[in-house]
């Protein structure tokens, strides 16, 4: 058999597939497939799974549970978030301004002049990337924070009443 007869044939046959899909013919037949493969694979895997995750339950009300307890979790107001994020990307690109240029002083790295406050400051790319990444999660944090306000002054109703008197 030639390589036209074979894709005659796929394409006869997948012509014949799509059909029945297209008339529900093949729809129960596949949901019958998978409910017994979904079915023998729930008996085998029930009897390892089963031993795991009892000693999961165990491990959570022992150890976990206890642990979540003492140390619960604490909230951090976004715009503290968004100061540590922009202190940390600041840090990061002082750092590298000290020590990234010092070290890749010799290497053929390509060094970005940053003018703040008319001194101009040297900074690896990787030191921008990162401490970049960092600054724009405070603005995002930042920005984020603002339109909350924006949108809780925009949502109260506002009422006004006129009185007309003789």
């Amino acid at each position: 058999m030639n390589v036209y007869m074979q894709t005659l044939f796929v394409c006869t046959a997948s012509a014949f597939l799509t059909w029945w899909f297209l008339l529900g013919l093949l729809n129960p037949f596949i949901d019958s497939a998978l409910a017994i493969i979904k079915c023998a694979l729930y008996v085998i895997l029930s009897f390892i799974f089963g031993g795991i995750t009892g000693i999961y339950d165990a491990l959570g009300e022992k150890i976990i549970h206890p642990i979540r307890r003492i140390f619960r979790p604490v909230h951090v107001p976004p715009l503290v978030k968004a100061l540590i994020f922009f202190m940390l990307g600041a840090l990061i690109f002082v750092l590298d301004h000290i020590y990234g240029t010092k070290i890749y002083a010799e290497d053929e790295t390509i060094f970005y002049h940053i003018v703040f406050l008319e001194k101009t400051y040297w900074i690896t790319q990787a030191g921008l990337v990162i401490g970049g990444f960092f600054i724009g999660l405070a603005v995002l944090y930042f920005l984020n924070e603002i339109w909350k306000g924006i949108n809780k002054l925009l949502s109260h109703t506002i009422r006004v009443s006129v009185v007309i008197r003789r």
